[in-house]
């Protein structure tokens, strides 16, 4: 189990009929060998943070945290209290192609894509992608 790099990108929705390849969250997580979530170090780890990238140039960062229900939430550096930002169960593998729900700030939910799983300190031949 190490920590890994998940990167998202904006998928096909009626707004973004291509997606948007500029609307990009990367997490990074402690993933078991299954691509699960390790829950007890998602919930201690001061590593497990994201950074969201939107395609008007701005950049926002922040800490990923164990919810309720084992839901993982995305707090954001600069807005205390957004943890109602929240990704799939903890129970739920990464994969690259999995489309994944995520609610913005406004409750808003959008679908992403995941584009790779890498695990920390692996090249880019060990990268998965969709």
């Amino acid at each position: 189990m190490s920590m890994a790099h998940v990167e998202l990108e904006l998928a096909r929705e009626p707004a973004h009929p291509f997606g948007d390849r500029e609307h990009i969250y990367d997490l990074y997580l402690p993933l078991r060998a299954d691509g699960r979530i390790d829950g007890e170090r998602a919930e201690c780890d001061g590593r497990c943070r994201f950074r969201c990238r939107k395609p008007d140039g701005r950049t926002t960062f922040g800490t990923i945290r164990l919810g309720c229900e084992g839901r993982l939430q995305l707090e954001y550096c600069d807005v205390p209290g957004s943890g109602q930002v929240a990704l799939p169960n903890i129970d739920n593998p990464f994969h690259a192609g999995q489309l994944l729900p995520i609610a913005d700030l406004s409750g808003e939910a959008h679908l992403f894509q995941v584009l790779f799983v890498r695990q920390e300190g692996a090249s880019r031949t060990d990268v998965v992608t969709a």
